[in-house]
């Protein structure tokens, strides 16, 4: 009977022990809820309520810059209310003039094409590709970015040593999103091994269990 209920709860504990280590392995990126992604937005914006009214004038008159920037004013509501739509609006009207600069390999205007696709209109694909092009040429912020997309396979499929890599070439420059990143993605990383053996030699206990449970009987 004693025999029967340790082989048992071996048994029960080996299927929990094997659930949770699946589970585990299975979410690779559970380090993220502990991490600050940052506000990307934020390293492209520069302007603020005051600058509305020159800004709307500029903009009405095709330069680039005022448009996005007075998009930005309205879809993270910097001292104004805010409004996604308006702001979109604007934003959109500052593409032409950013991929022309893009075109030409200007980094700044790569990184911006990039974020304001990652974080306004949600096109995934085309955010990659600028934000990789701004990368290539040295950009910190484009390097942070490409690197957490890698991570999580936004915008193209997940590859860890990608990410890695681009995440450590941004923080080697100094980017503190990417240092942070890196230092809570490798203790989490290091937990979550510690975690796997534990459990790996919990299950090796527990079959050890039911053998010798086994032979008790003979």
């Amino acid at each position: 009977m004693k025999n029967n209920i340790i082989r048992i709860l071996s048994i029960a504990g080996i299927v929990i022990s094997s659930v949770i280590l699946l589970i585990i392995i299975k979410i690779d990126n559970w380090h993220i809820a502990f991490i600050d992604m940052g506000q990307p937005l934020s390293e492209i914006s520069t302007k603020t309520q005051k600058d509305i009214k020159d800004l709307q004038k500029l903009a009405k008159n095709g330069d680039t810059e005022s448009q996005l920037q007075l998009g930005l004013i309205h879809f993270l509501g910097q001292g104004t209310e805010i409004n996604k739509k308006e702001g979109i609006k604007w934003i959109k009207k500052s593409t032409n003039g950013l991929k022309k600069l893009a075109d030409n390999g200007d980094s700044d205007a790569q990184l911006k094409l990039g974020i304001i696709n990652d974080e306004c209109m949600k096109n995934y694909d085309e955010a990659f590709k600028w934000l990789k092009k701004s990368a290539e040429q040295g950009n910190i912020t484009a390097q942070y970015n490409i690197g957490i997309m890698y991570n999580v396979g936004k915008g193209t499929q997940k590859n860890k040593a990608e990410a890695v890599k681009w995440l450590k070439k941004s923080a080697e420059q100094g980017n503190n999103y990417a240092q942070n990143y890196l230092k809570v993605y490798n203790n989490v990383e290091t937990i979550k091994w510690i975690v796997i053996i534990v459990i790996a030699i919990t299950i090796i206990l527990l079959l050890k269990n039911i053998i010798l449970s086994e032979k008790a009987e003979q």
